[in-house]
């Protein structure tokens, strides 16, 4: 399995921009470096490119359309409804297309847990 490198910024919690309010931080001109390994699902590029043509352009939770790419194509990201690290299959059953926002809150937001019911439910996944 090869090795991929993510650039990643620590803030500590003695952050001086946490103590002192109102300064600016002064920053780094060359901060260092960290390696990190992680492990990744190798994804069925099939299984993506449906998801995305059969979304028609629309967020599977909003149903908005988001911006356009470059080639004009609507931005979604494909989430799989059952994480693959909690078992979940890679599969077109288990997968929706997503704005970048409503992707983002399912894993990060207080309302992630809600949206997932909602996708589900308008799947019959209840």
């Amino acid at each position: 399995m090869g090795e991929r490198r993510w650039p990643r910024v620590y803030f500590g919690t003695n952050s001086k921009l946490l103590q002192t309010p109102g300064k600016i931080p002064v920053g780094n001109e060359k901060p260092e470096k960290t390696r990190v390994t992680r492990d990744d699902y190798i994804r069925d590029e099939e299984v993506k490119k449906w998801v995305l043509e059969h979304s028609n352009g629309k967020c599977g939770s909003c149903e908005k359309a988001p911006f356009y790419k470059y080639d004009n194509e609507p931005y979604l990201e494909v989430h799989h409804i059952t994480p693959l690290s909690e078992g979940g299959a890679d599969t077109v059953n288990n997968t929706v297309a997503l704005c970048p926002n409503c992707h983002k809150e399912i894993h990060h937001g207080v309302n992630g847990a809600n949206i997932t019911r909602l996708i589900k439910k308008k799947r019959g996944k209840q």
